[in-house]
């Protein structure tokens, strides 16, 4: 742990904007969004075209739209520039994930390295395999490459927590790590829980974050998660980024154009 003169307070926010047209409208969202340090934001097509001030953005581009439809997905990383640092996008092959490492952040007193990772799947995508097992790779080759570099993984997995008899295993996994207990009539098969996603994460040293902390995270942090009447959706950071921060404030929002807006 650092020494208290050391330790730091940083503010993110993953958001999923798509839909908020009334909020893009609101004159006070960029004052809203100034206080936070890292934005993500998920299906970020509404917002690509006014970049925000004072932010470094870095995007992955939203599917070109099809005839007298608009377009789809897409995710930004905004970085604060009342902070100096160094920041470029990693190349990844899957188009659900964006990640940037940033490189000689300084805060306050020290200067750090850290990768963002944000996250977007679609709806229709949350049951398919190859799409997770490539998540899962490129997870795994970020770690190779990196080593020991804190991490954070926020976004919109869109999993859905309603209809439980086609939940897939990929969120069975998520709920253990999470310690949500099975239930039998839910999950019939034990084996679904023995998920590669769960091992990996669990090799990364990454916790998942749901509205909660982990007792043994050694900060004050403060972890809000607003979730819609479908999803459910989580962050994962890496337990070795808390030395750094003494408070560490994550808000979680979900502006959907599928549901009511919060």
């Amino acid at each position: 742990m650092l020494s208290n003169s050391k330790l730091l307070v940083t503010n993110i926010i993953s958001w999923n904007i798509a839909g908020a047209s009334k909020i893009m409208q609101d004159p006070s969202l960029e004052a809203y969004l100034n206080d936070f340090d890292i934005i993500c934001l998920q299906e970020s097509w509404k917002v690509s075209e006014n970049p925000l001030a004072g932010f470094e953005e870095f995007q992955s581009p939203a599917a070109r739209p099809k005839p007298k439809g608009h377009p789809k997905g897409g995710l930004s990383i905004y970085i604060t520039t009342r902070k100096s640092f160094n920041a470029k996008i990693i190349d990844l092959k899957s188009v659900h994930m964006l990640a940037i490492i940033i490189e000689n952040w300084r805060l306050g007193q020290i200067s750090m390295s850290i990768i963002i990772i944000n996250i977007y799947i679609n709806p229709s995508m949350t049951h398919n395999q190859h799409l997770l097992d490539t998540t899962e790779k490129e997870l795994l080759s970020l770690k190779t490459a990196f080593g020991n570099t804190p991490w954070i993984i926020t976004g919109n997995f869109n999993l859905n927590m309603t209809n439980h008899s086609k939940r897939s295993s990929w969120e069975g996994a998520l709920d253990q790590l999470l310690g949500i207990p099975p239930q039998e009539s839910h999950f019939k098969d034990k084996d679904k829980f023995d998920h590669p996603l769960v091992r990996h994460l669990e090799a990364l040293r990454l916790r998942a974050l749901n509205g909660r902390f982990p007792k043994d995270i050694p900060v004050n942090p403060n972890h809000t998660a607003k979730k819609s009447a479908y999803t459910l959706d989580y962050t994962f950071v890496s337990t070795d980024i808390f030395k750094y921060f003494q408070d560490f404030n994550i808000e979680v929002g979900c502006e959907s154009d599928h549901h009511s807006q919060q």
